[in-house]
Parts: C-alpha cells; structure tokens; sequence
C-alpha cells in the first residue's frame, strides 16, 4: 500500500508496524500492531490498532488474549508506543471489526491504550448489568410490581389484558421497565415503561403513564446518553443476545463503546 493511502509525510506511523507498549501488568509481551490508517470526515487521521496478548476480561470468566480493532490518533500512539521492534505485510484479521465501527458511525479514543482496555471491560461490565449506568436498577423478584400494574391498568388502557414482566425500576422515582410476552405486544412494541401511581386500584387513562418501545436499546440509548451527559466525564474521546467471538465481545458491548464514545467526545 502506498504512502499516500496510509500516512503524511511527516507521520512516523505506518501500516504493518509492530510496537512495544506501556501495558497494564501481566500484559509486557504483548504487542500493538497498526492495521490501518484512514483520513475521516471531521476525525481527521485515524490508526485502527489491533493488540495481541492482552488479558482483556470479556465477561463470564472469559479472558480475550487480542483486540482486533481500536480506533486511535496519532496523539494516543504518541503516549502509549515505546519501541518499534519490526514490520508485517500480512495483517491480523481487523476488517469485520473495522466495518461495524464505520457503519454505527463510531468515534476515536484520545485516551492512552491501556485505558482502552479498562474502558471496554467496562462496557462489557456495563452490557452485563446495564441499569446502573443510567441509575435503574435490575429487578429480580418483579412479582409485586407486576401485581400493582395488574390493579392500576383499566380497561382503556394500552397494556391492560397485555402480560408483562417487570425487569428494572428507576431509582429516582415510580418508573418501571416491564417486558412485553412475544405473543401479546402492542403494535410491535417490546418493551414499556409505567409510572406506577401505587393507587392500589383502576387507574383512568392515562394513567399509569406509559410510554412504549419496540426494543431494549431504543429505550436504554438514550438514557445512557443522558446520564454521561449529566455527569460528563474528563476529557476523554470517542468510541460496543447475540454472544459471538467475532472480535470476543458482543454486539451489546460494541453498541455501548460507541454510545460512550459520541458522550465523551462532546
């Protein structure tokens, strides 16, 4: 591949270079190799970066011995390369990764690379138990909330005769998550959140106010946005039940590394 396709003139970044770098510890063998190079839109220079040897907790016991794919700038190699020790024409397998990243439009880490890694294994964390990233927590015995719903839903209203499953409640007030049985949604949708009056009894329309979404991520996105927002992190920038070892981490988790990606970038 020629220069101009993969560097400026005055990069000292290439394609197929294999550096050393300031690990995490236990990671010392490991090595980063520079897979890609790309002029973006509004990003400007951009090195898809894959690592191999890393310890990267991916959930479940499961340990990830390489990244294929992390979208850096030459500031980010600035701080976390040490030595150049050689040179590969035949590249690792980082194009799958690379095309998911494009396509969810996902950003760029200004952060050094090994806070890469805590980052993901956050996100994996996060994909795991997701609720507390947006101050809701997981409900594991959703029997009374679901009874409540039951003796608040009037004949009027949108879920009543629907069967639901409480999954989550809001820490901040009566709000719940409940799930929607495969065979009794409400025009398409899947998910719905109630605010609970705690009457006891039939409510009249609109209440319990409720509002419904065809799936998980299109009720938790925008949540997760708001609470990074709310509590907008240093500065830091951009970049995820379908388990796959694509790249070792599931769609969730890349979906989530994009989210905090665009918020941090802000």
């Amino acid at each position: 591949m020629s220069q101009s396709q993969h560097e400026t003139p005055d990069s000292r970044y290439e394609v197929g270079q294999v550096w050393t770098w300031r690990t995490r510890p236990g990671e010392e063998e490991s090595r980063l190799i520079i897979v890609r190079a790309a002029e973006l839109p509004e990003v400007g220079r951009v090195y898809s970066i894959y690592l191999e040897g890393i310890k990267l907790d991916i959930g479940n016991g499961e340990i990830q011995d390489s990244l294929p794919h992390a979208p850096v700038t030459a500031e980010v190699l600035d701080a976390s390369v040490l030595d150049l020790v050689g040179s590969r024409e035949r590249l690792p397998d980082f194009e799958p990764a690379w095309q998911e990243w494009r396509e969810q439009e996902g950003g760029v880490f200004s952060i050094p690379v090994a806070k890469i890694l805590a980052t993901i294994e956050q996100a994996v964390a996060s994909a795991n138990d997701p609720f507390p990233a947006i101050n809701w927590s997981a409900v594991e015995d959703g029997a009374g909330l679901e009874q409540e719903l039951a003796k608040e839903v009037g004949k009027e209203h949108i879920l009543y005769g629907i069967p639901c499953q409480a999954i989550a409640r809001a820490n901040y007030n009566d709000d719940i998550l409940v799930q929607l049985t495969e065979s009794a949604t409400h025009d398409g949708a899947r998910y719905a959140v109630v605010h609970l009056t705690w009457s006891g009894k039939s409510e009249e329309p609109p209440w319990p106010s409720t509002e419904l979404f065809p799936d998980f991520q299109s009720w938790y996105e925008p949540g997760l946005v708001a609470r990074k927002i709310e509590n907008r992190a240093p500065s830091q920038s951009p970049p995820a039940n379908n388990s796959r070892h694509v790249f070792g981490l599931t769609k969730t988790t890349w979906v989530l590394l994009i989210v905090m990606a665009m918020v941090i970038a802000m």
